[in-house]
C-alpha cells in the first residue's frame, strides 16, 4: 500500500470528523445539518471507494473482477494527487460555510409570513390526486422488489412524474408543517407538528415510490425530517443518532438481500452493503484511470441540463437536447448505475472551478440556515440538505442539481408560498373592504 495514498485518505477523514465535531455537535446532541450530511456524501462516494480498493478489500469477488480491473490500472500518482484535489474541494466548501456562518453571527429577524393554511388544502388535494393516479397506472408493479428502480437516467416518464409528484407534497407538507409551528403558542413539540394530513399524504405517496425502487428519495425524506428535528426543535441524543445509524446498515443490508434472494456469507453482506458506493464509482475510477484533471472550464453540461425543469409529458424527447458528455470526447462508464458527483465536477467546471463552486455551495447553505428569515428558508434549507447526502454524490447533474435541488426544493417551495402568501393577502384586503362596507352600512342605518 502506498504511504502518502494512505495519509492522504487518512487526511480525507480526519479533516471532515473535525469539520463534523466542531459545527454539528454539542452538550445537547447531534444536530444534522449541511455540514455533517456534505461530510457524509464526500466519504461515501468520494473517499471510501479509493479506501477499498487500495486496501484490497473484496478482491475475490466476483462481482468485483471488473471494478479492481480498473482501479488497478489507476498511477499512485493519480490517486494521490484524487485525494489532494478532494480534501481542498472538501476545504472550499467547509470555508465557504465558516466564512458566511462567522459573517452572520447574530440572531436573525424572523419574519412570520401572512400565509393562511387553509389555501393549502387545494395543493394538497391535487398532489395527492396525481399520486394516486400514478398509484394506479402502476399497481401491477408496487411491492414486487427493487430490480425495477427508480432514479438515475430512467427512461419511463410516467415513474419520474410519479416521484415527482411525490416531492411536490413533502414540499407542501414542510411549508403547512412550518406554518403551523410557528401558529402554536405551546412549547415546540416536533412530532406535534409534523403529525398532519400532508405529511400523511406524502407519506403514503413516498412508500409507494420505495415500492418501486426508490429507496434513496424515501430515505431522502427522512433525512430531511431529521435535519428539521435537529435544525429547529431539538437535538438529536447520541444514543438516538447511534441506532439510526444501525438502522441505516441493517436497511441497506436488506436491500442487498431482497435483491440476491439467496442464502449469503458475512462477507458478502457487508460487500452488498458497500455496493451501492463501490458501484457508483465506476463512473470516478474510469476517469481517473482514463483522463487528465483539467484546471477550469466553463459548466455547458450543467447549463444545458437545465432543459430537463420542462415537464416531461410537455417535452419527452428533452434528454436527447442536453450536451452528450461522450460527444466531447469523455466517457460516463457507470454500468452499475449511478454518475459519481467527482467525475460530474471535473467535466463541468475543472479543478479550480469545483473549488469556487463548492465554496458558493457551503456559503449558501450556511446563509439559508444562520439567516432564517422565514419559513420559506427553512423549507429550501430543509429540503437541499435531504439531497446532500445522497442525490448529490450519486446522481448526474441534470437529476441532483437541476431537478431534485433547484426544481423541487427551490423553485416548487417558492412557487407554493409565492401563491398562497398572495392569495392570502388578497382575501385579508377582501375580508377588510367587507368589513368597511358593513360598518358604512350600519352608519348609513
Amino acid at each position: 500500500m502506498n504511504i502518502l495514498v494512505l495519509l492522504l485518505i487518512t487526511l480525507n477523514l480526519l479533516f471532515p470528523l473535525w469539520c463534523v465535531y466542531t459545527s454539528c455537535i454539542t452538550r445537547q446532541g447531534l444536530e444534522v445539518n449541511h455540514v455533517l450530511l456534505f461530510s457524509s456524501g464526500f466519504f461515501i462516494y468520494w473517499i471510501l471507494p479509493i479506501a477499498i480498493g487500495v486496501s484490497k478489500l473484496f478482491y475475490e469477488a466476483p462481482i468485483m473482477v471488473l471494478w479492481y480491473g480498473i482501479f488497478d490500472a489507476i498511477p499512485p500518482e493519480t490517486l494521490s494527487l484524487y485525494l489532494v484535489i478532494t480534501f481542498a474541494a472538501y476545504l472550499s466548501f467547509w470555508l465557504g460555510s465558516e466564512f458566511v456562518r462567522r459573517k452572520l453571527r447574530g440572531m436573525p429577524t424572523y419574519h412570520r409570513l401572512a400565509i393562511d393554511t387553509r389555501l393549502l388544502s387545494l395543493p394538497l388535494i391535487i398532489g395527492t390526486l396525481l399520486a394516486g393516479g400514478f398509484a394506479l397506472v402502476f399497481r401491477n408493479q408496487l411491492f414486487t422488489g427493487y430490480t425495477l428502480g427508480i432514479g438515475g437516467a430512467n427512461d419511463d416518464i410516467l415513474k419520474g412524474t410519479f416521484v415527482t409528484s411525490s416531492v411536490f407534497l413533502l414540499a407542501l407538507a414542510f411549508v403547512y408543517t412550518a406554518r403551523k409551528d410557528e401558529m402554536m403558542h405551546s412549547p415546540h413539540i416536533f412530532w406535534k407538528a409534523v403529525l398532519n394530513p400532508y405529511f400523511a399524504a406524502y407519506l403514503l405517496a413516498s412508500l409507494l415510490v420505495l415500492s418501486l425502487g426508490g429507496r434513496l428519495y424515501f430515505v431522502s425524506g427522512l433525512v430531511m425530517l431529521l435535519v428539521y428535528r435537529t435544525s429547529y426543535f431539538q437535538r438529536i441524543r447520541f444514543s438516538s443518532a447511534l441506532w439510526l445509524l444501525v438502522i441505516g446498515v441493517v436497511f441497506a443490508g436488506l436491500v442487498g438481500l431482497v435483491r440476491q434472494n439467496r442464502n449469503i456469507s458475512l462477507e458478502e453482506g457487508w460487500l452488498l452493503i458497500m455496493v451501492e458506493p463501490l458501484f457508483t464509482a465506476f463512473s470516478l475510477i474510469h476517469f481517473l484511470r482514463d483522463n487528465a484533471f483539467e484546471l477550469l472550464k466553463f459548466p455547458v453540461f450543467l447549463i444545458s441540463n437545465f432543459i430537463n425543469l420542462v415537464p416531461s409529458p410537455l417535452f419527452p424527447q428533452k434528454l436527447s437536447y442536453m450536451l452528450d458528455p461522450e460527444e466531447f470526447g469523455y466517457v460516463i462508464y457507470s454500468p452499475g448505475g449511478g454518475e459519481n458527483s467527482f467525475f460530474s465536477f471535473m467535466i463541468n467546471f475543472g479543478v479550480i472551478g469545483t473549488f469556487f463552486a463548492l465554496f458558493a455551495s457551503g456559503a449558501c447553505l450556511s446563509y439559508l440556515k444562520v439567516k432564517d428569515r422565514n419559513l420559506l428558508f427553512r423549507v429550501v434549507y430543509v429540503m437541499l440538505c435531504g439531497w446532500l447526502g445522497f442525490t448529490f454524490f450519486r446522481d448526474p447533474f441534470f437529476i441532483s442539481i437541476v431537478k431534485t435541488m433547484f426544481q423541487d426544493s427551490l423553485v416548487t417551495p417558492l412557487l407554493i408560498v409565492v401563491l398562497i402568501q398572495s392569495l392570502s393577502n388578497s382575501l385579508k384586503r377582501v375580508s377588510h373592504l367587507g368589513r368597511l362596507d358593513d360598518s358604512s352600512t350600519k352608519a348609513a342605518l
